[in-house]
């Protein structure tokens, strides 16, 4: 979900340079602005949740699998509430060998109760929505290239919830391909800050590929559930 920023962060840079922002009668491009900025917000939650899953599996005590099973279903559901609740949980109940394994739940736990605001979600698609169907068919359309890349977002926000919720349903149907789409979804978003020496480009460019042709193939039957698992991960592309 990280493409986000990039498929339109240069049309917003051109957006807020823009003089005419100053304009306190230009009502629709601070709407346009609130809306771009809520999206990035809510993405942004959702998507550190989904990273955190990871690495919160990693630490439990076999005594825990049945919670972190749970956890991790819950976050693929985007059920905040349920993350919410696995968390305290395992804050208050899990003996941890280091305080920094319960300090990752706790900001698990804070970075869900933000991210549990689904009407703030759906509100900011459904701003882009009204702004975008505001100026088409308008003849004069100073800003077509923000809007174009405003219903863009919108298309590909509401592309995204739907594959994502079937998705779900066949996450569990190919489990060898599991480990690739980790890794690939981690090389795709590039290296931490600070290491990007570490990046492998030969690796990227063949999990790139690969990406690719389970994309081009996704009527075949050979590739349906795969396609739907790459969606999950990388819906942006």
């Amino acid at each position: 979900m990280l493409e986000l920023g990039r498929i339109s962060s240069h049309y917003f840079e051109l957006f807020l340079r823009d003089e005419l922002f100053e304009s306190e009668k230009d009502n629709s491009k601070i709407h346009i602005l609130e809306a771009y900025l809520n999206l990035n917000l809510m993405i942004s939650e959702i998507t550190k949740c989904e990273l955190f899953c990871n690495q919160l599996l990693d630490l439990n005590p076999s005594s825990m699998i049945a919670h972190c099973s749970k956890l991790e279903i819950c976050f693929r559901k985007n059920d905040w509430n349920e993350v919410i609740k696995e968390c305290e949980y395992l804050i208050e109940h899990v003996k941890f060998e280091k305080d920094k394994h319960k300090a990752m739940y706790r900001k698990a736990l804070a970075l869900a109760n933000r991210a549990n605001k689904e009407d703030d979600f759906k509100n900011a698609i459904t701003l882009c929505k009204s702004i975008v169907e505001d100026e088409e068919g308008k003849e004069k359309n100073t800003y077509a290239d923000v809007y174009h890349t405003l219903s863009s977002i919108y298309q590909r926000l509401n592309d995204y919830l739907n594959q994502r919720k079937y998705a779900i349903k066949t996450f569990k149907t190919f489990p060898i391909e599991k480990k690739f789409f980790h890794n690939a979804i981690n090389l795709l978003k590039g290296p931490p800050i600070g290491k990007e020496d570490q990046y492998n480009v030969k690796e990227s460019m063949e999990i790139m590929s690969k990406l690719i042709n389970i994309k081009n193939n996704c009527n075949n039957d050979k590739y349906s559930n795969k396609h739907r698992y790459f969606l999950f991960f990388y819906p942006f592309n």
